[in-house]
């Protein structure tokens, strides 16, 4: 008999497969071999943009770590991930952002220099038109949902 810690564990390394196949069947080559390293740099770079989550990363490094061109890197990535490196960049930003916001009492001016803006009101701009509320709204509602008890 599994274990359900097992199990959950065997689920997610099944829906993990099925997503890295998916993007293998993205991505551009004639052989199965050229596939896979058409993923790789891809994988490279996504993992680059993750290594480097509080600096900006210039597209032309990006694609020299991939032996890409700025412009077969941007058509690549966004054919196998859905998004550009730069999309990519601005949702993790955008994630670690929120977290920020819900999870700490941080000041909004010192999360705005966690997640690299230049200036408040730019991050307060984006974060609105990210989740649709300010910072404060985000917070009482955060705060609103962890006070009222979930129904057993």
């Amino acid at each position: 008999q599994v274990q359900p810690a097992v199990a959950a564990l065997l689920a997610e390394l099944a829906a993990w497969q099925a997503g890295v196949r998916a993007q293998l069947d993205r991505c551009s080559g004639r052989t199965h071999q050229r596939k896979q390293q058409t993923l790789s740099r891809l994988l490279r770079v996504r993992h680059l943009i993750r290594k480097h989550e509080h600096t900006r990363m210039d597209l032309a490094q990006l694609a020299a770590h991939a032996s890409y061109s700025p412009c077969h890197l941007i058509r690549s990535y966004r054919e196998v991930f859905g998004e550009t490196p730069a999309e990519y960049a601005s949702r993790l930003r955008a994630e670690r952002a929120l977290k920020l916001v819900l999870e700490t009492r941080m000041p909004v001016c010192e999360i705005t220099e966690a997640v690299g803006f230049e200036s408040q009101s730019a991050f307060c701009r984006a974060f609105k038109n990210t989740y649709g509320m300010t910072t404060s709204q985000a917070r009482h509602r955060f705060d609103d949902a962890r006070a009222t008890p979930q129904a057993a």
